[in-house]
């Protein structure tokens, strides 16, 4: 069995290809060294090589998360992102990571900017939440959309690791559920 791909490890994953965010859409350029599945509209599995990931929406508390290639013309996925907020911001682009069954790519979690207290955490589709939530024991956040245009709409719940969807704003905040 796989162990836990934490921050930190996510962090190493991007081995020696991160260029810092830009202050309006925290566009950063990153790459990954394996595959990494990431949910979205449509969901994708990137290779491993140079992304650049940027939000499209500002100042909201459900943002709209764009991943290109590096050159920024061609679209991967547009993925549906709620705030995540941590402690102690570093200085540095961090990403954590779902664990998944082995031979699957690691599933992409949360992106944070250097310096952000705020990040952004991912929205699986359904099906995929639950596998996601049944394999790494914890709680995923899913959403129905799917288009581009239900993104910003759709609303949000939480599925357990027991497969019970929840609403979000009654999800068990207890350290073992996420």
């Amino acid at each position: 069995m796989r162990i836990k791909v934490t921050a930190l490890l996510g962090g190493l994953l991007m081995v020696g290809g991160m260029l810092p965010a830009s202050d309006v859409d925290k566009r950063t350029v990153v790459t990954f060294n394996e595959p990494v599945m990431i949910a979205g509209v449509p969901v994708v599995t990137l290779e491993p090589g140079r992304y650049a990931i940027k939000i499209v929406n500002h100042e909201h508390t459900r943002n709209i998360v764009q991943v290109f290639n590096e050159r920024g013309d061609k679209l991967f996925t547009t993925v549906l992102a709620i705030n995540n907020y941590r402690l102690v911001p570093k200085d540095k682009t961090m990403f954590s990571f779902w664990e998944t069954p082995r031979g699957n790519p690691i599933a992409l979690k949360a992106w944070f900017a250097p310096g952000d207290h705020w990040g952004q955490e991912f929205v699986y589709p359904k099906g995929l939440a639950a596998t996601i939530a049944r394999d790494a024991g914890a709680t995923v956040l899913t959403s129905p959309a799917e288009t581009v245009a239900e993104l910003e709409t759709a609303p949000v719940t939480e599925i357990t690791k027991a497969g019970v969807e929840q609403p979000l704003e009654e999800a068990d905040e207890s350290p073992d559920s996420h």
